[in-house]
């Protein structure tokens, strides 16, 4: 009877060793998690990887997938190009090209100027197809930068807000 006692005796104290050592090494892998991730470097690197993933066919075939709204946007764009390259930099509250070429004080219900990055790499680039998809990788990379700070700021786990920004953009 004393042998089977120090029996579970022993086998306790090894299964509370092992279990602590399990604990340990989680914990040892979060925080060197928590090291890489909260080098801005090595972070802004993971999002920017991920942001060229994403466009990354785009970019090899020259392509634009366009939906139901974007022949009105893109024609708004074209537009500024072209009030631009006449020496009008910014845009007037009136356009004529959004709505059947009459017109409309389109700017006041969608601003120009958040658009004004993307008319500038449309004419350094004179190609609207790569200033497109050049566009969405930093609007893309913004966000996950901007959802990791605002998660990381919210609470405090920098895992967590990393996690958090790339499940959130990557299912947007």
């Amino acid at each position: 009877m004393i042998k089977n006692n120090n029996f579970a005796i022993i086998k306790e104290a090894c299964v509370s060793s092992t279990n602590t050592i399990l604990y340990e090494g989680i914990l040892t892998v979060k925080q060197k998690l928590n090291r890489y991730i909260e080098k801005r470097w090595i972070r802004n690197l993971i999002f920017f990887f991920i942001s060229l993933i994403l466009f990354l066919p785009f970019l090899i075939n020259g392509e634009l997938i366009t939906y139901v709204d974007s022949n009105f946007h893109i024609t708004r764009l074209y537009e500024i190009v072209k009030l631009q390259q006449h020496g009008q930099f910014f845009p007037d509250i009136v356009q004529y090209s959004g709505i059947q070429n009459w017109g409309y004080g389109l700017n006041l219900f969608y601003p120009s100027y958040g658009l004004l990055p993307l008319t500038l790499l449309w004419r350094l680039l004179n190609n609207p197809v790569l200033a497109f998809i050049l566009f969405d990788i930093f609007i893309v990379y913004f966000a996950l930068v901007m959802n990791y700070s605002v998660f990381k700021k919210a609470t405090n786990n920098i895992l967590q807000a990393f996690i958090f920004s790339i499940t959130y953009i990557l299912t947007a």
